[in-house]
């Protein structure tokens, strides 16, 4: 990491990815803590540019900011499907995914266990508190 001695620190982030935005990734995921008192715990996160990330430490430096993360959230793919893992989730947020899933298809590529997958744009969903399909029926 770079001299980070002027940079706020951006507190703990679940279920967080290193989102494309153009030329650079931004951080995303779910606010556990902010000492620096921008997001309330629960709160979905976007960052400044990434600088750097020790996913080993479960470090990332923004250009801003030092965040702590947990829980990696990344697009699996197998043959044809795109998929998410809801192991992968922080364990608190699983049954919460189940049942916002309930009532949907699921991808099941091979050697994946049913129950355990998801679409990644119905987590996008879950995750930013949208449900494309509300009010579609």
């Amino acid at each position: 990491m770079k001299n980070v001695d002027h940079k706020k620190n951006g507190g703990l982030i679940k279920n967080w990815q290193a989102q494309d935005s153009g030329s650079s990734s931004v951080l995303t995921g779910t606010v556990v803590e902010d000492p620096a008192g921008r997001f309330e715990p629960g709160d979905r996160m976007r960052s400044s540019y990434i600088v750097s990330i020790d996913r080993v430490k479960g470090i990332i430096e923004t250009t801003n900011s030092i965040y702590r993360v947990t829980h990696e959230i990344v697009i699996h793919k197998k043959g044809i499907y795109k998929f998410v893992r809801i192991s992968d989730l922080h364990p608190d947020d699983q049954g919460d995914l189940r049942k916002f899933l309930r009532g949907r298809n699921a991808p099941l590529p091979p050697a994946e266990i049913a129950g355990n997958t998801a679409w990644p744009n119905d987590y996008r969903d879950f995750a930013r508190g949208t449900d494309q399909n509300e009010g579609f029926f």
